[in-house]
């Protein structure tokens, strides 16, 4: 998940609350970060959702397999 500066506070605060979320990592760029997270399955629908919500679509959401 990567999101600027201004989203950053929001979103890391949100996805490190929610029990079925790991955050492993964060590293920083010019424009902001990307924060590394492990998701299950069902529920990367519902985790892309709320990060493109609570970023009004800003946030860059990649999944690996």
């Amino acid at each position: 998940v990567a999101c600027g500066f201004r989203d950053l506070a929001v979103v890391g605060g949100r996805l490190g609350a929610l029990a079925v979320i790991r955050v492993s990592g964060q590293a920083f760029t010019a424009s902001g970060a990307v924060l590394s997270v492990a998701v299950p399955t069902q529920e990367v629908d519902n985790v892309t959702r709320l990060v493109t919500d609570l970023t009004s679509g800003r946030a860059v959401i990649e999944w690996d397999e």
